[in-house]
């Protein structure tokens, strides 16, 4: 398997020099292991000839101390091979180095890598990859890689499988006449596209040839190529080198021609090998400091900040390769290729297709139920259950193995909430879960619980570690690219001492969209081209006319008498005897054979002991002696009240008002600490007060199928039908509805973390995103208790929590507008107003925080005239405030701040100076004050300087903020985007001083820190796309712009808002467009810009090809300009 030589042994007398003699100590400088892999040919390493075998080339370039042994994977090419099978010996390669690592483990390690050999070693560093915790010390060892004509392939595309065919034939000569398929290209795209992922901070040398090779052709022709060129060796990473070989490959190790190489190999690997002697002896040695011998501190892993950061594959569609350092000049070299321009802290663009390949989650099926327990007591529909069977389950007609398209399998279950659609779905998920590789059943009632369980997809499979601090469209992306392209990893060791290798295999799925209300929501997280299984449930009996959802589907109804009667027996465990079968009957008559309200009522009657005479007596009478409750809308085909079936009048008070309250919320995700983190908020209505009693009620209510609850994440949850009965009940009750809304508000606002109007002093926390997590449990809540005020018209009622209510509204809106959800934003700001303004009460302090957060909203959306209104009322009201309390508060600091920004905006910077000195004079006087108070006083000085051509004091401005920000929460912080505001302003300042690259460094440092704080849904990460794209346009760098400023299209998706930034960048979308050749797409977008400025600009009605860049950003935001 492999042959190793210690170059210290006498049996190397071509190596006898006085220094070799010479005794070393346990850190030599020149000990260094050598692992040489070679490629793949059609004889064994024992046939190789004296002259041509590579171990003694590398004896004669290794320093004398090395010890190089060689990796037979012993694989060769034949009609046998399998490329799977060559790229899982990464397993064997990997147990073969860390053998050597074990033996020598503070001794620096160089790998070798021969034409398709190299690729072994990037699939091996992929394995290391997906446990970096593991092989921490084992990679730090790692000091150099040389890749001796090895191709990179990234893409499986006709250009590469035309390559990779000459290299194969060029090697194969007459040994066989095996070809190579799209199939196997696929395979040998992998360890390129994996080892791009990994971002290994370690230097590389690759060789490329230049010397054409001579290929048989038909008919006896020949035709010259340069099989491995310079431009197919490139790794990308960002300590490479390129070296040129000027022999054939085969002839790289005889010594010929080569010498030049060869000095550079030497050169190479005595560099690394010292450069890693001293990085493990400062990470590894233990240091003396003033007699005391110190541990030394474990060093970080010598990856990219992405792989930092995640352990996972790649998780956004942008990936930093490097970290930027301040007035740094532009990584070009005069042989770069023209569209391969880097600035150090540039970006490489990643497909979020490519992860999708080879996910790396390894514990197969891949199953989220979430809530969607299997029911015990589950009973009949099998007629149902084998319709599903028939239409989803995978087939076996088509090879599991095989490469052809399989058409996505589709199936809708509709009818009225309560009959039990979502169970069927869960009954039919756990009963057939062996015949899916993965099933994922999803909530799908709204948009952002799709987002939120497509992130928990994207998780589970290994895409994201984060999915919540990430853009929805990142993890959708992911998700709807697997699904298109299923695969699973699977180990190839059993064994715990490997699990980390792993390969691929084709994968089945089925997803469920459950509780689908509108399903033209679900468009976007359809998966058009997938290759499994999908399930919708819905009330709306349309949807089987939505073309993309399919029409294969059947309508639930309610169930047979028998199906009924036998499922009422099952579930309150009575025998089957002839008085009990006829009773039942006559029970479910009674509740119409509703299935939902069969499992109700037979948990009331089990939980009360009744005999099914008692329970018949007691519904009657209560018919006969009370009106019936009729249900809203969907539920008046129903004439008998389900309330009275239910038993819900008669639930103890405890247990009642802890269904009131969650019937006013969400009915999913309601988190037990809004039940039970303040319950002496809600005492008036009866809400349990300690713990145990909030249990021992809930327990009357799940047992009684009312409600359900997530033992592990303490979550309730209650079925819609249910929540809409019991609102019914709860109107017809005096007050009532009223009091439950003042606790429910009460509730919810003890856990809010406000920020816009009830702050602490000191620093402003408004910003953080730290605080998003918790916003993001509760805001669904918010929404609908938003919805229940407008629904049941409770402005005209006398509520005691009111002010709760607008101080929740006003927050509500400063965190939609943090989420980019700029519709939502000022649908709540204009009710907060609207509330206010028919109010008696005193809400100035909410008006004014409401006004400052429209202010915000109309710098987002290019409405200066409106920014400066809302800055002025909110100023007006905090001066109010002020003189009437005698106190020169915090709030109008800020207010005074906005005012400031609603001048620059309106290019009044000088006005807009005086503003900012007095917010921050009032700042420095509060108490608790901190530096990192004045962030908008000292940037919004900066863009003032700015605007007024002042450039040098404006950079002392945003330096000042950096610096201030770093020394708080230390370099390109997550905290929140304050950092990026800075870095996006001082590259602006430093693009007008005409130092360019500093510019696109500083601006490439905001996206990326946009990206890891507001994510890359919200507009301030496109304005960032399109700076960098126009940095790249500026230099050159034609397809790597497009990319980005097709990226901030994608973000600027909104017209109503955001028309200038996309005229603006279709402008340049267009000259980039036509820079490529691409003339046809140009002239679309560039008309598209000139169509939309004459409307945002009525009296600018020139051609495109008279208009400017000026033309755009004097109609953008001072920030994003």
């Amino acid at each position: 398997m492999a042959q190793s030589l210690d170059t210290t042994s006498a049996t190397n007398p071509c190596l006898q020099t006085p220094a070799s003699r010479t005794a070393r100590t346990a850190r030599d400088p020149s000990t260094v292991n050598l692992v040489f892999v070679h490629g793949l040919c059609g004889n064994g390493i024992e046939s190789w000839s004296s002259a041509t075998h590579p171990l003694e080339t590398i004896l004669h370039l290794a320093p004398i101390c090395a010890t190089v042994s060689i990796f037979d994977h012993d694989m060769r090419l034949d009609e046998q091979m399998s490329w799977e099978d060559f790229l899982a010996k990464r397993s064997s390669l990997l147990e073969f180095v860390y053998d050597i690592y074990s033996d020598k483990k503070t001794t620096p390690l160089i790998l070798i890598g021969h034409a398709l050999g190299g690729l072994l070693i990037k699939e091996m560093l992929w394995a290391i990859r997906q446990q970096p915790h593991r092989f921490h010390d084992f990679l730090e060892t790692i000091s150099g890689i040389i890749f001796v004509a090895t191709p990179h392939i990234t893409k499986s595309d006709q250009a590469s499988l035309e390559s990779f065919s000459r290299i194969l034939k060029a090697d194969l000569k007459s040994v066989t006449k095996k070809t190579i398929n799209k199939r196997d290209m696929s395979y040998l795209a992998f360890p390129g596209m994996r080892f791009e992922e990994v971002g290994m901070q370690i230097a590389i040398l690759s060789i490329f040839e230049t010397q054409q090779t001579r290929l048989r052709g038909p008919v006896f022709r020949t035709k010259s190529y340069v099989l491995v060129p310079r431009e197919s060796v490139r790794t990308k990473a960002d300590k490479e080198e390129l070296v040129e070989l000027a022999s054939e490959l085969s002839l790289v190790f005889d010594g010929s021609d080569n010498a030049l190489v060869h000095r550079c190999m030497a050169d190479f690997i005595s560099r690394t090998t010292l450069e890693g002697h001293l990085r493990l002896q400062k990470a590894f040695e233990p240091s003396v400091v003033d007699g005391f011998q110190r541990p030394s501190v474990r060093p970080k892993l010598s990856l990219s900040s992405s792989m930092r950061q995640q352990t996972g594959s790649s998780s956004d569609a942008f990936t930093p390769r490097s970290s930027f350092t301040p007035n740094s000049p532009s990584a070009r070299t005069d042989n770069s290729p023209k569209n391969s321009f880097t600035t150090e802290g540039s970006y490489e663009i990643i497909k979020p297709t490519r992860p999708a390949l080879w996910p790396p989650h390894s514990r197969w099926p891949c199953l989220i139920f979430n809530q969607h327990l299997r029911n015990p007591n589950f009973h009949g529909r099998e007629n149902v259950l084998k319709l599903l069977a028939d239409h989803l389950l995978p087939t076996s007609t088509t090879p599991q193995n095989s490469s052809s398209k399989k058409p996505l399998k589709t199936f809708v279950i509709y009818g009225l909430g309560g009959m039990g659609k979502t169970q069927i779905a869960a009954e039919f998920a756990h009963r057939y879960k062996a015949q899916f590789d993965a099933i994922f059943l999803i909530n799908a009632d709204d948009t952002d619980k799709l987002d939120f369980s497509f992130g928990q997809i994207a998780e589970r499979l290994g895409f994201l570690t984060d999915a919540s601090s990430k853009s929805p469209q990142i993890s959708r992306d992911f998700v709807k690219t697997w699904l298109e392209t299923p695969v699973k990893t699977m180990p190839f060791s059993t064994t715990e001492s490997d699990p980390f290798i792993q390969h691929t295999k084709p994968a089945s799925w089925l997803i469920v969209f459950d509780n689908v209300d509108d399903p033209y929501h679900l468009y976007d997280y359809w998966p058009h081209d997938g290759q499994g299984s999908v399930l919708v449930t819905s009330k709306d009996p349309k949807i089987r006319s939505v073309s993309y959802i399919g029409d294969s589907g059947i309508e639930l109804d309610v169930f047979s008498s028998d199906e009924a009667a036998a499922l009422l027996r099952r579930l309150v465990r009575r025998d089957v005897i002839p008085s009990s079968d006829e009773l039942s009957i006559k029970i479910v008559e009674r509740l119409y054979r509703f299935p939902l309200a069969i499992a109700a009522t037979a948990g009331m009657i089990w939980r009360q002991e009744m005999s099914f005479d008692e329970f018949l007596q007691i519904y009657d009478n209560e018919n006969a002696l009370a009106p019936l409750y009729r249900l809203r809308d969907t539920l008046q085909r129903y004439p008998h009240s389900l309330i009275s079936s239910w038993g819900l009048e008669n639930l103890g008070e405890g247990a009642g008002a802890i269904l009131n309250v969650v019937s006013l919320l969400d009915p999913n995700g309601i988190q037990q600490d809004i039940l039970t983190r303040q319950p002496e908020l809600a005492y008036a209505i009866g809400l349990p007060q300690d713990l145990k009693s909030y249990l021992e009620d809930l327990s009357s209510l799940t047992q009684s199928s009312l409600l359900t609850r997530n033992s592990e994440t303490k979550e309730l949850s209650l079925h819609r039908m249910v929540q809409e009965v019991n609102i019914v009940r709860i109107m017809s009750i005096p007050d009532l509805l009223e009091n439950l809304f003042n606790s429910a508000i009460r509730l919810l606002s003890a856990l809010w973390p406000f920020v816009t109007v009830a702050s602490p002093p000191g620093y402003a926390q408004y910003t953080r995103k730290d605080r998003w997590p918790q916003c993001e449990k509760i805001y669904v809540h918010i929404q609908r208790m938003k919805q229940n005020f407008e629904d049941y018209d409770l402005s005209k009622r006398k509520l005691a929590s009111l002010r709760d209510f607008l101080l929740l509204l006003s927050e509500l809106s400063w965190y939609q507008l943090e989420r980019a959800m700029v519709a939502g934003s000022i649908a709540s700001a204009n009710l907060c107003l609207e509330i206010c303004e028919e109010s008696n009460e005193d809400f100035r302090d909410i008006v004014a925080a409401v006004h400052g957060t429209q202010n915000q909203l109309s710098f987002e959306t290019n409405n200066p005239e409106s920014c400066l209104f809302h800055a002025q009322q909110a100023l007006s009201i905090m001066q109010e405030l002020s003189l009437e309390r005698k106190e020169r508060p915090q709030k109008l600091a800020v207010a005074l701040g906005e005012m400031g920004k609603a001048c620059s905006r309106n290019d009044l910077p000088q006005r807009a100076l005086g503003y900012y000195a007095e917010s921050r004079t009032i700042r420095e006087g509060l108490p608790g004050f901190h530096k990192l108070a004045l962030f908008t006083s000292i940037l919004g000085r900066g863009h003032a300087l700015w605007l007024l051509g002042k450039h040098e004091e404006a950079s002392r401005c945003f330096i000042e903020v950096l610096q201030n920000q770093e020394e708080a929460f230390g370099p390109d912080d997550k905290e929140s985007m304050r950092t990026g505001l800075a870095l996006f302003a001082l590259g602006n300042v430093r693009l007008s001083q005409g130092r360019l690259a500093e510019s696109h460094s500083l601006h490439q440092r905001a996206l990326r820190q946009y990206q890891s704080t507001i994510g890359m849904n919200h507009h301030q990460f496109g304005d960032a796309c399109y700076k960098v794209g126009e940095g790249h346009l500026r230099f050159g760098e034609f397809d790597l712009a497009r990319l980005f400023f097709e990226r901030a299209l994608k973000v600027y998706h909104n017209e109503k808002y955001y028309e200038p930034e996309i005229a603006r960048t279709c402008f340049q979308l267009g000259i980039t467009l036509t820079n490529i050749g691409d003339d046809q797409d140009a002239l679309k977008y560039l008309q598209r810009a000139e169509l939309m400025l004459a409307h945002i600009v009525p009296n600018n009605q020139r051609p495109y090809d008279e208009l400017e860049i000026g033309d755009f950003d004097r109609l953008i935001c001072f920030w994003g300009r």
